[in-house]
């Protein structure tokens, strides 16, 4: 995600759920501002923050509810990065033969060491595409993911960014 310059705390967000906090709809706003898309474009849905003070606090302010407040926002914008970053059509990145969708599951299929058929394929909570390996596949790819040196040049330098963004944020 050079391309955007974007931080290590917006590529962790970018990994992870997150808790609906004012500083995690700080970092996501940041990077919809580096790849130009809005809170408009994300596709997630809206639920309250899981974090209690946030969520509290907004209740008693009236405050609206947000998909930047969704615990998948981040996911989503990085898809949307993605996206721009290809020069692909926004509209229906979360629909399983989007090109996104489909780099997403041959990368996982490469790292987990199953086989694309042989994905079952499910649907999140946040309406993104999940997938489903034998434990010791999906232990496999958590195992790539702090130890590369197995991997092609460029897939390594991929994941030791994204581990070192997930394990200081």
């Amino acid at each position: 995600m050079q391309h955007f310059g974007l931080t290590m705390e917006e590529v962790a967000i970018m990994c992870a759920s997150h808790h609906g906090t004012d500083e995690h709809v700080r970092v996501i706003s940041s990077i919809q501002d580096k790849i130009g898309v809005t809170v408009d474009d994300l596709q997630c849905g809206m639920h309250p923050p899981s974090d209690k003070a946030t969520a509290e606090r907004m209740l008693n302010n009236g405050e609206p509810y947000s998909p930047l407040r969704h615990n998948c926002s981040g996911k989503h914008t990085g898809m949307l990065a993605q996206c721009i970053l290809r020069g692909l059509p926004i509209e229906h990145y979360l629909h399983p033969i989007h090109p996104v969708q489909q780099t997403i599951l041959t990368t996982f299929s490469q790292i987990s060491g199953v086989s694309i058929n042989e994905i079952a394929l499910g649907t999140d909570g946040c309406s993104a595409p999940v997938f489903a390996v034998p434990l010791c596949s999906a232990a496999r790819a958590f195992a790539l993911l702090s130890d590369p040196s197995s991997l092609p040049q460029l897939r390594q330098i991929s994941l030791r960014r994204i581990f070192s963004a997930m394990t200081s944020y």
